[in-house]
């Protein structure tokens, strides 16, 4: 079992796997020279939308750095380091400097991940397991201890959702209808409870399979009360939804505010649980009622000597037939300014953060999932083959297994279900992980004594496309979660293993993640609003660091600027949303991995220089939060980013059973012939890497 908690020499995985070749491929090889001459030269070769800026190390010294991990904001990098003569955690910035030790035990410790200011690792001081503790070393806690357990990861699922909570806002019933909807789309309904004020009340609740309701057994008095559902699934995810609701009969104080020394004042009045037996009304503490006018649904008085400029309380009360009383008290505002109000209420849904990982306590090794304390075990696989590196990517859990012979990528539900095969060729894949390229990063090697190479591919499995290509070996890619850089850090291993980073830049004119400006300066749009989607949230960055940064409506003109060094002035003209996976519950959508994807039009943008200089006038980009996408390259059929012979063999087997397939059909004469094996074959003749 290998994973980024591997002991020095880090052996990734074997690979023993080769292609395997058709005699048919002998017979392709013999056709005439002359036909081979009149077939037309592949086009598109061109991979990806990106292009590599620079290359840097992170930590390079003689003892061994590997198994990579960002904080949280990508400021600085954890890892694991043999400096003191076993592996133990350390810390670092992103641009090298202050180093810092974490961990100083006997036992070897790798670090998996960061979450919530907590270090996830892997602890070898008895096989293998999976520990939790503080950023600074403390509050350290053993999470599994069965097994061998490894290759930890982070994923979110979704908790039941609590929807439809009623009642809401203001309401004159002491007896109201107490309920609320729900759904679990992940696991299945164990659980139901309802408290209101702070009361279980669920054993008087009606409990059904969508919805819970509950009418109380004695009336509510007059004010503000509060309920709450809780929902529990079999998968051990729990979610909870709020209600407000407040029980008045006065309702529309009026006025607030007002130029008329002598105005009306009033409150609607109505009763939802018996009927309404006395009402009442003072001003400024004297009682007024005798000259009011009460009516069956308001009460109103009209002073006889005018009110002097200033604030005055109006004060109604209201007494039912069931001995229930309500009084409501506010301020009239005579010729004077008052301050706004406001209000509030709501809740329900959300995710749930969890720990997957690979463990061999059934026998082989498969993927489990628990709760970040270490409760609620689940298995998600359980077949003959091993099942490690587990990595979320979006709303997919993406995992190495050898099912095939070799080691492959696939990809499954959260909750283990539909199993797709992501890679099927003869070099070997693993560590997995997110990428905003493409979405999935991994390390790759085509055969036994080949080195390890960084890969990326769409999360369908297409577009393979090498990151990185040198005699070392390259493995535990993981991508930084700054907005405003593409750069993955990794293991490279040489003489001995350093911590690495590559950076990245997109190539698309049109539509980009990061917009790349002058002067070093990056522009961004970290989110959208989730409700309306009529608002973005403009950043702009320079060396990995928000500058400033703006909230901009649509057709709503914005201007940012660094400290007078530049300014960016523009047009917000259009959004575009696009739910995939909504893992978070706030207003703005910070879209660290995998939340709310949108695209945001932007027109008439131009920077300007310190001095006033225009440095680029009326420019149109698209920002997007979206994975930059990897072209699938025609003719590479098994999708290893190559074409070869065995790609041609693919393509004449389409050829032979009239199937079609687009990255086949070379001539574009929608079909897959022998020709088209033919110049699938020329090319990999040329041994074309891609």
């Amino acid at each position: 079992m290998i994973g980024n908690s591997t002991s020095r020499p880090v052996n990734i995985i074997g690979c023993n796997a080769t292609a395997d070749h058709d005699k048919r491929h002998t017979k392709i090889n013999i056709i005439s020279i002359e036909l081979l001459a009149m077939l037309i030269l592949l086009t598109g070769t061109s991979a990806a939308g990106i292009t590599t800026i620079e290359t840097t190390p992170i930590v390079n010294s003689t003892t061994w750095e590997c198994a990579p991990v960002w904080g949280e904001d990508g400021t600085m990098l954890f890892y694991a380091s043999d400096e003191s003569g076993n592996f133990d955690i350390w810390r670092v910035n992103a641009d090298g400097t202050n180093r810092t030790r974490i961990t100083n035990d006997s036992a070897d410790e790798f670090p998996s991940f960061i979450w919530d200011y907590r270090i996830i690792y892997i602890s070898k001081s008895t096989g293998s397991d999976i520990w939790i503790m503080d950023a600074d070393g403390t509050n350290e806690s053993k999470l599994t201890g069965s097994g061998y357990n490894s290759d930890p990861a982070l994923v979110y699922v979704p908790r039941p959702r609590i929807f439809d909570m009623q009642p809401s806002g203001t309401i004159n019933n002491n007896m109201p209808a107490i309920s609320a909807n729900f759904s679990c789309s992940y696991g299945n309904i164990s659980a139901v409870n309802l408290s209101v004020d702070g009361t279980d009340v669920t054993q008087n609740a009606n409990v059904a399979d969508s919805g819970v309701s509950y009418i109380p057994l004695e009336p509510l008095d007059c004010g503000d009360h509060n309920f709450t559902v809780q929902v529990e699934s079999d998968w051990y995810t729990v979610g909870c939804g709020y209600g407000f609701f407040k029980v008045t009969y006065i309702t529309n104080p009026q006025p607030i505010c007002t130029s008329d020394n002598t105005p009306t004042i009033s409150a609607n009045i109505s009763v939802g649980y018996g009927d309404i037996a006395t009402v009442t009304m003072s001003v400024d503490g004297v009682d007024v009622t005798s000259n009011a006018v009460i009516a069956d649904s308001y009460i109103s008085y009209t002073p006889t000597e005018p009110l002097v400029d200033g604030k005055h309380n109006a004060t109604v009360c209201v007494n039912s037939t069931h001995g229930i009383n309500d009084s409501k008290t506010w301020v009239v505002y005579v010729n004077e300014c008052h301050p706004g109000r406001r209000g509030g209420g709501g809740g329900g849904g959300g995710y749930y953060p969890k720990i997957i990982f690979a463990s061999n306590r059934s026998g082989n090794f498969d993927i489990w999932m628990m709760n970040t304390d270490g409760t609620g075990l689940i298995q998600l696989t359980d077949s003959p083959s091993n099942e490690t590196h587990p990595a979320a990517v979006y709303s997919k859990i993406v995992y190495v297994s050898d099912e095939s012979g070799n080691h492959d990528l696939w990809s499954m539900n959260l909750n283990g279900s539909d199993k797709q095969q992501l890679t099927s060729s003869a070099a070997d894949e693993c560590m997995p992980a997110w990428s905003p390229i493409g979405g999935i990063v991994y390390a790759n090697r085509s055969g036994e004594g080949d080195d390890y190479d960084l890969w990326a591919m769409n999360t369908d499995g297409t577009g393979k496309t090498r990151l990185t290509k040198s005699p070392s070996d390259e493995s535990a890619p993981v991508f930084s979660p700054s907005p405003y850089q593409l750069k993955v850090a990794y293991a490279l291993e040489n003489d001995d293993s350093d911590i690495w980073s590559t950076s990245f830049k997109e190539t698309d004119d049109e539509k980009v993640r990061i917009w790349h400006l002058e002067a070093g300066y990056v522009l961004v749009c970290r989110g959208i609003d989730r409700d309306s989607s009529k608002r973005a949230w403009l950043s702009l960055g320079k060396n990995d660091t928000e500058c400033e940064s703006v909230v901009v409506a649509i057709n709503e003109s914005f201007s940012i600027s660094d400290s007078d060094d530049t300014i960016i002035t523009g047009t917000l003209r259009d959004i575009s949303r696009f739910d995939d996976s909504a893992f978070e519950d706030s207003l703005w959508q910070w879209c660290k991995q995998h939340r709310l994807n949108f695209e945001v039009e932007l027109v008439n943008v131009t920077q300007y220089s310190a001095d006033g200089g225009v440095l680029f006038s009326n420019r149109t980009k698209i920002l997007t939060n979206t994975p930059i996408p990897l072209d699938t390259v025609r003719g590479d059929l098994n999708y290893d980013g190559l074409v070869t012979s065995t790609d041609a063999i693919i393509a004449l087997d389409l050829a032979v059973s009239g199937r079609w397939r687009n990255d086949a059909d070379m001539n574009d004469d929608e079909r897959v012939t022998a020709i088209d094996a033919l110049m699938i074959l020329q090319y990999a003749v040329k041994n074309v890497d891609l």
